[in-house]
């Protein structure tokens, strides 16, 4: 059961099998000066392009049900897997700036300050799926009347700059 959904067993294996690779594959912070950025995946010996089976194997399941059986139950897989997005941007990505609101008022630390050379991950506002938003380095700041940093120039692992504000900037869970 998925909140007032019943799922099947094959629905569920998929569910938590999207569910564990989002989760294993967040970012946990940027290695070197190659853009390497190291996810919980790396320590479990899983490469993000090795992830899915190889159809091409005798051993995988056929699937013997018509299209529209497989359009009605992939939308369905999707849905489920909208929940789970929803819920993980609302808890988890947003846990990553309030953990340092925290340290900050609890004395424990000063609140961080973005910097240039700084890696973050750059919301996309349109996209909720975090594992599809881009990462970056900051190269500029730019300071508001109060002196605190209110929008950055951004550039992203695919060589754009961007212009972002600091409220879409998540900083990796193993930054300093």
């Amino acid at each position: 059961m998925l909140g007032n959904l019943s799922l099947s067993m094959c629905q569920l294996n998929t569910l938590l099998t999207e569910i564990q690779h989002a989760i294993n594959n967040r970012p946990l912070g940027y290695y070197g000066e190659e853009d390497f950025i190291i996810t919980p995946n790396h320590f479990l010996g899983i490469k993000r392009d090795n992830f899915l089976p190889d159809v091409s194997s005798s051993n995988v399941p056929r699937n013997q049900g018509n299209v529209s059986t497989l359009v009605r139950e992939w939308k369905k897989g999707n849905q489920y897997l909208e929940a789970f997005w929803s819920k993980w941007f609302a808890q988890y990505v947003q846990s990553l700036r309030e953990r340092q609101d925290v340290r900050c008022k609890s004395g424990k630390g000063n609140q961080r300050v973005p910097k240039v050379g700084d890696v973050v991950l750059v919301r996309k506002p349109k996209c909720k799926n975090r594992e599809m938003w881009p990462y970056g380095k900051i190269e500029k700041l730019y300071f508001g009347r109060d002196s605190k940093v209110r929008h950055v120039d951004v550039r992203l692992q695919n060589g754009f700059a961007v212009s972002r504000p600091v409220s879409w900037l998540y900083p990796f869970e193993c930054c300093d």
